[in-house]
């Protein structure tokens, strides 16, 4: 019984490590996990990232992302590490980088130079404490 006991304590731990990332250029990201076979996607397996503010093109300089970090059932998440890294569209260009704060429960602010005019994609990267993780970028544009 023991033996039992311990089989399917390891078994639900190691199907907590599954990492579910997810890719899109939307305002929420979808998920998109890779299911070991036998196993089910659930709500605890996976992150989304919703971003909040933009619309139009943005003046150049300092701005923030509002970052919201949901789990699967649309909780928030606390407690988690927020990322982003922005890149002009065209080759050459030095990239940026904000680390996220969290300003309230699952709301993180996360600080960017946009330093100078036309397209951006910004990567935005949150992990929860327990190691679930998510992707999910944001086109900008910048007035020149």
């Amino acid at each position: 019984m023991k033996k039992l006991f311990w089989l399917v304590a390891a078994l639900a731990l190691a199907s907590c490590q599954l990492v579910a990332q997810t890719e899109v250029q939307t305002e929420t990201a979808i998920p998109a996990a890779t299911v070991i076979p036998g196993e089910t996607l659930t709500d605890e397996t996976y992150l989304t990232i919703e971003t909040a503010g933009f619309s139009g093109p943005l003046p150049p300089g300092e701005t923030a992302l509002q970052v919201t970090v949901r789990d699967g059932a649309g909780l928030v998440v606390e407690g988690a590490s927020v990322q982003a890294r922005g890149d002009m569209t065209h080759p050459g260009m030095t990239p940026i980088f904000g680390i996220g704060v969290e300003t309230a429960p699952g709301v993180y602010r996360v600080p960017l130079d946009l330093n100078m005019g036309g397209d951006w994609v910004i990567t935005i990267d949150a992990t929860s404490a327990n190691g679930l993780s998510a992707t999910q970028q944001v086109n900008l544009q910048v007035e020149n």
